[in-house]
């Protein structure tokens, strides 16, 4: 705005010295309109330049959030993933992979493994999954994981398996038995103390005051092991 001020002052100022020159007031007045209207089109001509520029501003600002759109399609689609790979590798941390990449890859993006890692413990050809976290377990780490499995699944079976063990059960436990009392409990514990544990469950009628006929009723909620 300042510069076209300028501009028209300096105009107007050069149109009133040829007046002033000439001595013609007609002329003079003719200059002024003259100045006038050339400075309305320079106003006109500026106004014009500042849509122009709006305009393309505008259509920049348009083509930036389609393409933003398109990269958040993309995304949305599947298009890449991203993983935290952890534990013993090189360079652990957040990756980002393009869709189809698998473990491996994974691994040697996060440089590689560390001496100590258990590089069986995962399989590597396995795909990646976005928003996973893949742990390199150490071997030690993953003995451990192994025993803890095991342990588990043992447990698991004897919890499954409800029948009374006759050579580890006490007393209280042997009462919950059908036709099992205190006396016939105590007698089952005094065998175990002098001869040992039960081979088989029918070995239990070797025991003073168990005979077929209790034994038909406990047969299948015993067992030796």
């Amino acid at each position: 705005m300042a510069v076209r001020q300028k501009c028209k002052k300096w105009i107007v100022l050069l149109w009133m010295s040829v007046f002033f020159l000439t001595g013609c007031a007609g002329k003079g007045e003719e200059v002024w309109m003259i100045s006038e209207t050339e400075s309305q089109n320079f106003e006109a001509s500026e106004k014009s330049t500042e849509k122009e520029k709006g305009n393309n501003t505008e259509n920049e600002t348009i083509e930036t959030t389609q393409g933003d759109t398109e990269n958040d399609r993309n995304a949305d689609t599947g298009q890449s993933c991203v993983v935290h790979i952890c534990g013993a590798v090189a360079r652990p941390g957040v990756y980002a992979f393009p869709k189809g990449s698998r473990i491996c890859d994974a691994i040697e993006k996060a440089g590689g493994f560390l001496p100590e890692a258990d590089t069986e413990i995962r399989n590597q050809a396995e795909l990646l999954a976005d928003g996973e976290q893949i742990r390199i377990l150490t071997k030690e780490e993953a003995e451990e994981e192994r025993e803890a499995a095991k342990e588990q699944k043992i447990s698991a079976g004897q919890e499954a398996d409800s029948r009374v063990n006759i050579n580890t059960a006490q007393k209280e436990e042997l009462c919950t038995l059908p036709g099992i009392g205190e006396s016939r409990a105590e007698s089952i514990l005094a065998y175990r103390q002098e001869k040992g544990s039960f081979s088989c469950i029918e070995d239990i009628m070797k025991v003073s005051g168990i005979k077929e006929a209790a034994f038909s009723k406990i047969k299948d909620k015993i067992r030796v092991n």
